[in-house]
Order: structure tokens, then sequence, then C-alpha cells
């Protein structure tokens, strides 16, 4: 496992844990000082999957090369890949916003989009949320999801 891919698995368990969604037996975090400690360790966590590119330098946000919109609404999901041809996904449905690369869960978050929360998620608003994670900047638009050439997934 590369250091990005602990650094994302350490992201996602302590939004969880912050959210209250980490599973039985985990306490949710309930003072503010707990609250306090584990939005620092996020801040901290996300600082440095900005900094790392995919081979662990130091870099920026992960690249998206290619992506395609599978769905418009309920839920809003996209695909893609990275530079490294790694499987990017992101779904947004029922206020909950998940983002995957390849098989591992990234990413996620709960909020209500400009539309409510109801699955639907326009990509300018998918951006402001994950763009500190993922950069959209050259990305190509593709028509099928074979065009991204990982055949069927």
């Amino acid at each position: 496992m590369t250091i990005k891919q602990h650094l994302c698995e350490a992201l996602y368990d302590a939004t969880a844990l912050r959210d209250g969604s980490f599973g039985r037996g985990v306490d949710p975090v309930q003072s503010r000082e707990q609250r306090e400690l584990v939005d620092n360790l996020i801040e901290d966590l996300q600082e440095a999957l900005r900094l790392l590119e995919p081979s662990g330098r130091l870099s920026g946000p992960i690249k998206i090369t290619h992506i395609i919109e599978t769905c418009g609404g309920c839920p809003s999901q996209w695909s893609g890949k990275t530079e490294d041809d790694v499987i990017f996904y992101a779904r947004y449905r029922h206020g909950g916003l998940t983002v995957d690369l390849g098989d591992k869960r990234v990413y996620a978050e709960e909020f209500l989009s400009e539309y409510g929360g109801d699955g639907v998620l326009s990509f300018e608003e998918l951006s402001q949320h994950i763009g500190h994670l993922f950069d959209f900047t050259d990305v190509k638009w593709v028509e099928k999801k074979e065009d991204l050439g990982f055949g069927r997934w």
C-alpha cells in the first residue's frame, strides 16, 4: 500500500469518526475538544494528500485526465481515470458524496447540494467539494465509458 493510500484511508476513517458513521462499537465524537482534534487531523491529512503526487513525491492534487458523467441525478455520478490510469468514481445520493480510486473509498462527505439532498449535484459543485484533492483543470470529457480505455467496469 502506498503512502497516498494510507493517507486516504486515514482521512476516510477520520471523517467517518467525526460524522458518526464509523460503524458499530465506535462512539462518535461528542465533545467540542474531541471534534476540534478530529477536525485538525482531517485538515492535516487533506494537506498531506494535497502535497503528494502518485509517485509519492511532493506535488499537488491527484490529476484526473478523463471523465464522463454516467448519471445526471439520483444519483449524480462520474467515472474517470487519473494520470496513472487508476479508475476514479464519484457518486452523490441522499446528501452523501463518496469518491473511490480503484477499489478504495478515498472521500466521503454529507451535505445538501444547491438542489437539496435528493441526489442531484452539478460537476461545478462536485469540483468545489473535492477540488482540494483532485485536479480537473485539463480533464477531457468522453462520450462513453469505453472511451476511458478500461473495457467493462
